[in-house]
């Protein structure tokens, strides 16, 4: 696949996930006169040569996408006090830095979500929160700040303003989200009176993804309690947004009106580097009409909280974090690779595709003698003419997938583009490479937390493991416990 090829794919993807999946919707006139004027018509961000990464024949390529807590989309007195004014706010600062990954051979991807609280070496400041990056120094400065810490390149560079979000939630007649427990957020003006499958407004909406200081109401207690993750339940509140805001934009890309109406609208709230052009996006966006938002799998840096110069702040988990730097540069399984996940604590699923009898089974066999558990017998593929044996992983299983990817000495690890059956994280299709185990699973590290991989030396101020999320403040797939999309 040629560098311009990985190009095309990497923003038909990145379009269709990370801008609220709103050009989808637009795909519908993407070949119109209208969707090529509103295209050009979007802001260019002027980028020093040498500042993005080239992108070299044949692999993988990174996104950053900013979505920046200005402020100045705030329209009257109302909105100042919900959302804060740019006076209050006094500067630019990210307040959601993603990346992007996306695998065109595989024509797959994933989403990297990195805490606003994220205590990193800022180049030329010193230490700080990752946010203050963009305010200090603009995208420039949060690529350097991204290549320096975690040694990842960046291939192209969009950003995303509030508007854009409450804007787009509104033309395509609102989102619905599962609220578990009535929800609150004097900050950011959240306000969610009772509990159930809720209808969001695009104020609503905004107030939802951008809530920190996020309060959900304990009918046992009588009490309203505070969600002790801030910042990273907002992540994994604004990733469920963003699955739910996809799918109900893929459900109405069908409306000609609401296409238009997008296509008139959505570029004003999108900046972009200049390589990002007409020509590229022209006859492409149409190919993601069939993205299932439930099989994006978005993850966010492992951290623990701590104490830095008298701030709360999030530290970078070193071995994992790494890790999953490593999945962002991911071509093949090197023999050093690190253990991701336990073997027992992966659930798995072997189906026979090699048109060997009993291979299946062997496979099978051969996991569960290192700990793996299975969710049944070994069963037959939907063909048996695999030349090469597949890995596919259930939505959030990446790791998971890739631990197993391991074991087989596999590059050929995707997200499954069918649901797997309920508990299971991983499906292995044996092919006709088949041979052997390349090396077992060894026990999982017990680590100390550490700081993020970086020159920052830990101090005596103490780590504290972060928990893991609550339903009541960030809601999950009852059947699976997995990531949700829209309402159970």
């Amino acid at each position: 696949m040629s560098a311009v090829s990985v190009r095309r794919f990497g923003l038909r993807f990145v379009i269709a996930l990370v801008l609220a999946t709103a050009a989808t919707s637009v795909g519908v006139v993407a070949g119109s006169a209208l969707f090529e004027r509103e295209y050009e018509r979007s802001e260019k961000v002027p980028l020093r040569q040498g500042v993005l990464d080239e992108l070299e024949q044949g692999e993988p390529g990174n996104f950053l996408v900013i979505g920046s807590d200005t402020r100045a989309v705030v329209d009257d007195e109302g909105e100042a006090g919900a959302f804060g004014s740019q006076d209050d706010v006094g500067g630019e600062r990210s307040d959601t830095i993603m990346v992007v990954h996306v695998d065109p051979d595989h024509k797959t991807g994933f989403v990297v979500s990195f805490p606003r609280d994220l205590w990193v070496r800022i180049p030329g400041h010193g230490d700080a929160k990752i946010n203050r990056a963009f305010g200090l120094g603009g995208p420039e400065l949060v690529i350097a700040t991204l290549q320096e810490n975690f040694g990842i390149e960046i291939h192209h560079y969009l950003e995303v303003d509030f508007d854009g979000f409450r804007s787009v939630v509104d033309t395509i007649g609102g989102v619905e989200l599962q609220f578990n427990a009535p929800a609150r957020d004097a900050y950011s003006g959240l306000d969610i009176p009772e509990a159930g499958c809720i209808e969001l407004t695009g104020d609503q909406a905004l107030a939802y993804t951008r809530s920190r200081f996020y309060e959900a109401y304990d009918a046992d207690d009588d009490r309203w309690r505070r969600d002790p993750r801030s910042d990273l339940s907002r992540i994994e509140r604004q990733q469920y947004f963003l699955r739910t805001l996809g799918d109900r934009a893929l459900s109405r890309s069908r409306d000609l009106v609401t296409a238009y109406r997008l296509a008139t609208d959505v570029f004003d709230y999108v900046k972009r580097d200049p390589d990002l052009t007409f020509d590229d996006v022209k006859g492409l966006i149409n190919s993601f009409r069939d993205l299932d938002p439930e099989l994006i799998e978005m993850t966010t840096v492992p951290t623990d909280s701590a104490m830095r110069d008298g701030e709360s702040v999030q530290l970078a988990r070193q071995d994992e974090t790494e890790a999953l730097m490593r999945r962002l540069t991911f071509r093949a399984v090197e023999a050093d690779l690190p253990e991701f996940v336990p073997a027992n604590e992966i659930t798995i699923v072997v189906s026979n595709g090699s048109g060997e009898r009993g291979w299946g089974a062997e496979v099978l066999d051969a996991f569960v003698a290192h700990g793996f558990v299975p969710a049944g017998e070994a069963r037959d593929a939907d063909s048996d003419d695999y030349r090469e044996t597949e890995v596919r992983y259930a939505p959030g299983a990446g790791s998971k997938g890739l631990t197993v990817a391991y074991m087989l000495d596999t590059a050929n690890v995707r997200p499954a583009t069918v649901p797997l059956d309920v508990g299971v994280d991983v499906e292995i299709v044996v092919g006709d490479d088949w041979d052997a185990l390349a090396a077992p699973v060894k026990e999982a590290p017990q680590t100390t937390p550490t700081t993020a991989p970086t020159a920052v030396a830990p101090t005596s101020s103490t780590t504290t493991t972060v928990p893991r999320a609550d339903p009541m403040f960030v809601p999950t797939d009852p059947e699976t416990g997995g990531p949700l999309v829209g309402c159970p």
